[in-house]
């Protein structure tokens, strides 16, 4: 059973989520996130020390319900070329989502002007790129990959998940992402990342 003090953290959190999608980090203000819980300020400083910190818990919750669980199917699979296109189409669908693409484009900007960039990067980003990293570390060593620095390999897998899609929908050009084009792009982007680091695929064009 969830105690008080949790549900209340969630609360704090879901405020949060609400204020930053419709202010925009520099806009958003503990202020108005309290009035919505209907606390006082005193009282999110009881959970979270700044604003900032804030911002830091709203983006690692979204992750434990959404990221993780996607990288804990891949680190499970056994085939990993159906795993791995499967795994892109549902990482592209997270990241197309409105809360997902609020928070990009504000990362994107806050980036600049401030080190929220970097430390979501350190406290989030690098978690999973590792944790990537272990599974193509793994799949090489099951034969199925060739011998490549893992964590290059999952850089390259970021930037991948980056795609059409998903910079469509950043950039306006569309409002949603269609199912169609979700999976005509995951895969495209496993084919592609499997002709450039699977062994059959190598060996078959020697």
């Amino acid at each position: 059973m969830r105690s008080k003090s949790e549900d209340k953290r969630k609360e704090i959190l879901k405020a949060a989520t609400d204020v930053f999608i419709e202010k925009g980090y520099g806009g958003a203000s503990i202020s108005e996130i309290a009035m919505r819980v209907g606390g006082s300020k005193s009282t999110l400083y009881n959970y979270f020390s700044s604003k900032e910190a804030l911002f830091f818990a709203v983006m690692e919750e979204m992750a434990r319900l959404t990221a993780r669980p996607l990288i804990d199917d891949l680190e499970q699979a056994c085939d990993p070329k159906v795993a791995l296109e499967n795994f892109v189409y549902h990482v592209m669908k997270l990241l197309c989502t409105t809360e997902m693409m609020e928070f990009r484009r504000m990362l994107i900007s806050e980036g600049r002007r401030t080190n929220i960039g970097k430390k979501m990067h350190e406290l989030e980003g690098k978690k999973y790129l590792d944790k990537f990293a272990k599974f193509y570390d793994l799949k090489m060593r099951e034969g199925y990959f060739i011998k490549a620095d893992p964590l290059e390999a999952a850089m390259h897998m970021y930037s991948l998940c980056y795609g059409p899609p998903v910079q469509l929908v950043l950039a306006g050009v569309i409002e949603t992402a269609s199912e169609d084009l979700l999976k005509q792009a995951s895969r495209s982007v496993a084919n592609f990342f499997f002709r450039g680091y699977s062994v059959t695929n190598r060996a078959s064009t020697k």
